[in-house]
This record gives structure tokens, sequence and C-alpha cells, in this order.
């Protein structure tokens, strides 16, 4: 049977089996001398650093596409840009790609017009967290960000949100 054929029992006995191959990581470290560990430590560092670095080099070059001016090979942008009323010494090609992104809104294109609502930071989660955000900040909580976005703080007080209705598009 090929890869993708496996029926639900062969996936899950594939699944035990890979769980049975994992090793926790301190019997790993645990087989490792100290100088092994801190050799091990500091590739993983330095390769932390070199990605951390390749990916603030990449939103710096996306960053300097976006503050671009237009140029004259998109006549049709920039008439788009005029239209919102933006002056000429103004568009870059950031301002470019909302402008087309609002015309599209506006004609209907569900995806258009939530990326500029997003985009304006007028999504129902971002403003649910600001206010949260606000209302922690005001009663002099220490606020923490945890690796999802989400606020949290060390206070006992808990904050409960209004659960948020999806529409499903008819």
């Amino acid at each position: 049977m090929g890869r993708n054929n496996k029926t639900p029992e062969e996936k899950a006995r594939n699944r035990e089996k890979q769980k049975e191959n994992l090793m926790d990581v301190n019997v790993l470290n645990s087989r490792l001398t100290p100088e092994q560990r801190r050799e091990k430590a500091s590739k993983a560092g330095k390769a932390s650093v070199e990605k951390r670095r390749a990916n603030r080099m990449m939103m710096d070059m996306a960053r300097r596409i976006l503050d671009m001016p237009v140029g004259e090979a998109y006549k049709g942008n920039k008439d788009i840009m005029r239209r919102f009323g933006i002056e000429e010494n103004d568009m870059t090609y950031g301002l470019a790609m909302l402008a087309t992104m609002a015309i599209k809104g506006m004609n209907g294109d569900v995806n258009a017009a939530k990326f500029i609502r997003d985009s304006a930071g007028l999504d129902s989660m971002t403003v649910l967290k600001e206010e949260q955000f606000e209302y922690m900040k005001e009663n002099g909580q220490n606020i923490n960000v945890n690796l999802d976005g989400e606020l949290t703080t060390k206070s006992r007080v808990q904050i409960y949100l209004p659960e948020i209705e999806k529409f499903e598009e008819e």
C-alpha cells in the first residue's frame, strides 16, 4: 500500500511506534558529557542567531520594497491611488497594494475586504486584545505577552471576554 493509502488502524499503529521511539530530552542529555552539551547548545544558539538575522533581513527588504515609489510602469495603480487622494510623492508599492485591495473589497472580494480591515487593526480579536491590555494597564497588573501573542498576567484577576459569534457566509 502507498503512503497515503493506509487504513486508520495502520496510521494509529504507526503513531504508537513513533511515540515509542521518542526519547526524553533529559535522557538524551544525560548521555552527553558537559562539554558535548555546551557544544550542542553553542551550535543551536549560533544557528538561532543566524536564522533571526536572515528573518530580520527579509523583513527589512520587504519594508524597503513596500516603501519604494511606484514606477511609471504601474500607471493604473497610480490612477487608483489618485482617486483615493494620495499625492504623487506619497505613492509607494505598499499603498498601491492597499488601494488595489480596497477596490477589490468594494467590488465584493470578501478576502480583500478582510485584508483591509485587518491591516487597519479593526478585526475583532485585535480590538478585544487592545481593550484587555488597556484594562490590565489601568489596573496596575504585570502584563506579559506569551509566544502566541496573548496577554497574560501574574495576578489572580481574570478577565472574561464575551464570546464572539462567527457568522458563516451563505
